[in-house]
């Protein structure tokens, strides 16, 4: 792709994407012959936004992680309270406390399942 720069002279100039750079790069390449003030400052401005997203890309990675982990977590506890179930509904005669702590086993169970 190719962009047309018309400066302020009454010249122009046509501008390609260097090979694994972008048009930015070469607007940068041709602006550095012209106004060099003008391109520390747009690479000043370009490393501080790198920086940036670097912290940016690297709290995400972070959060992904924990993410990860507290999905994993929740199936664990999934299969806890299927087991605790199972058992709680195994006994051959179950107390009124018992089937009411089987209940909200249940109950926990369902809450944790519908919303993974």
């Amino acid at each position: 792709m190719a962009e047309t720069i018309y400066w302020q002279d009454g010249s122009m100039s046509v501008l390609c994407a260097p090979e694994g750079g972008t048009l930015l790069d070469a607007f940068l390449n041709e602006l550095r012959e012209r106004e060099p003030d003008a391109v520390r400052f747009f690479e000043e401005y370009r490393a501080d936004a790198d920086m940036a997203l670097d912290g940016v890309r690297a709290d995400a990675a972070e959060k992904e992680l924990s993410a990860d982990g507290l999905y994993r977590m929740c199936h664990d506890t999934l299969e806890d309270l299927e087991a605790i179930k199972q058992r709680l509904h195994a006994l051959p005669h179950p107390t009124k406390e018992i089937k009411d702590i089987a209940a909200r086993v249940t109950e926990s169970y369902n809450y944790l399942y519908s919303n993974l």
